[in-house]
């Protein structure tokens, strides 16, 4: 007798069908045309300030966030960049004190600092007093530093797939775990196999406990888009090739959401794509506050940037992170019982998936400088 996660596999390849045949290659062209104009690096370096500082947060933008809700807004003055928190793009049922939503800030915050040093501008990062104040980076005039990690900025994605499996070498483990580190913030990396089968283990509890949790999946739903249409519309939220799932026509995938959503399978992945990876990372913040939570977000960037460029992919394996009840389990599975457990994640060498797409935000300027400004004068192209 077929058994319900049968039925549901069966189901799910069968509406994968359907959906391909209906949707044609016309949606997925546009999207990936789309998609290929977010992630790119500048063609030069715009001759105005208010150019500069448009690509800086064009590259911010860059960052990930939860749901790809892009939960952020950006004001710019003469010499800094300020993010701030947008709370119509907060995700209350997941993150409900904002924790991630401040990492997200720090993770745009990291992408300023570094695609700023590669056109000749230094950088300090404060993290405001107040959680409406936001993370204000101040630009500063300097030597001109390309890097590996401001290279990765556009190709940095977020690659929900099977690994194949290899380690990554010794040494160049070595280097990731000195980047990820930062103020107040402790990378420990799982690549052994006890250790990880047991976050494994705890990862399945969690994610167990988080599809039950209809506020969770309600969320979920909310930034779920099921066709390239949609996801062009919005250019934000859970798109289907990112995803790594087939599209649907959106009245179909909504229908059927719960239903799938909740399945068995979903498990089956994860355990799949954890065991396919050659290892696991989390990030523990030494004080449960959102200058920590910042530099969470700044630390994992500069991990994933490196990663990256080394040709490394990188996952989300977070339940364990957003089960207030499992967090403490986690923290002594990490030998870091004493800090937060804020972000867990699977890497490994795999093939790339399609991009998310980025909404067009420009920064509200205050105090524009004046067209022959210093600042204006040292950032113009170089004349031959």
């Amino acid at each position: 007798m077929p058994t319900r996660r049968d039925v549901l596999g069966a189901g799910a390849v069968a509406l994968a069908s359907a959906s391909l045949g209906g949707c044609g290659s016309a949606g997925r062209d546009e999207y990936a045309t789309v998609a290929a104009a977010i992630w790119r690096h500048s063609p030069g370096l715009p001759e105005t300030v208010t150019g500069v500082l448009a690509e800086l947060v064009r590259y911010a933008t860059l960052a990930p966030s939860t749901y790809n809700s892009q939960c952020w807004r950006f004001v710019a003055t003469r010499e800094s960049i300020t993010i701030l928190p947008d709370p119509t793009r907060r995700s209350p049922a997941v993150d409900p004190d904002d924790h991630h939503l401040h990492v997200s800030l720090g993770c745009a915050a990291e992408n300023i600092v570094q695609s700023a040093a590669a056109i000749g501008l230094g950088s300090v990062v404060e993290t405001g007093p107040a959680p409406g104040d936001g993370i204000t980076v101040r630009l500063q005039l300097a030597t001109p530093a390309r890097s590996l990690m401001a290279d990765a900025i556009p190709l940095r994605q977020t690659t929900r797939a099977a690994y194949d499996g290899k380690p990554v070498p010794a040494a160049e483990l070595s280097r990731l775990e000195r980047i990820a580190r930062g103020p107040g913030v402790t990378p420990v990396f799982a690549t052994g196999a006890v250790q990880k089968r047991r976050l494994l283990e705890l990862a399945a509890a969690a994610s167990r406990e988080w599809r039950a949790d209809a506020a969770k999946l309600a969320e979920l739903k909310r930034w779920t888009r099921f066709d390239e249409a949609t996801a062009l519309a919005t250019r934000d939220g859970l798109a289907p090739g990112p995803a790594g799932r087939a599209a649907l026509p959106p009245a179909l995938g909504s229908a059927l959401f719960g239903l799938l959503a909740a399945s068995d399978r979903q498990l089956d992945q994860l355990v799949t794509r954890v065991r396919s990876s050659a290892g696991l990372l989390a990030f523990v913040a030494a004080v449960d506050d959102r200058a920590h939570w910042v530099e969470v977000g700044r630390a994992f960037q500069r991990f994933a940037l490196l990663s990256t460029a080394l040709g490394i992919r990188h996952d989300w394996v977070n339940a364990p992170t957003e089960q207030p009840a499992l967090r403490p389990r986690l923290g002594m599975e990490l030998g870091e019982p004493a800090g937060r457990p804020s972000l867990l994640l699977r890497f490994g060498y795999g093939p790339a998936r399609p991009k998310a797409l980025r909404r067009i935000l420009t920064p509200e300027l205050t105090g524009l400088p004046p067209a022959g400004s210093e600042l204006a004068e040292r950032l113009a192209p170089p004349t031959n």
